[in-house]
């Protein structure tokens, strides 16, 4: 994100992540079908989880209510571990260092 966040502060950070006005072309398209749709792809929802927690240094548990909101295929036990990982308190540590930003 580098400086490409318009946002400041926390809420605001999220407020951006939750619209998809983060700057990462791949996170804010994600977040917009999420809304328009109710619905993203699977490698898409693990990007934006990470975008979130590492990117924008975020509590794992907002995403986790945001998704519970929008998802019209929600599932608690699903949707509780996934954000668990992002997390980095769950069982599967694969998330940490995802690239979700573009490489220059």
């Amino acid at each position: 994100l580098d400086g490409k966040l318009l946002f400041n502060g926390e809420e605001a950070r999220f407020a951006a992540w939750c619209l998809g006005q983060t700057g990462s072309p791949v996170i804010d398209a994600g977040m917009r079908q999420l809304w328009y749709e109710g619905w993203m792809p699977r490698n898409i929802r693990l990007l934006t989880a990470s975008c979130l927690v590492e990117g924008l240094g975020l509590d794992w548990r907002k995403g986790r209510d945001w998704f519970e909101h929008t998802l019209i295929d929600h599932d608690p036990a699903i949707n509780e571990l996934m954000w668990q990982n992002a997390g980095f308190c769950g069982l599967d540590t694969f998330y940490k260092g995802l690239l979700w930003e573009d490489e220059k």
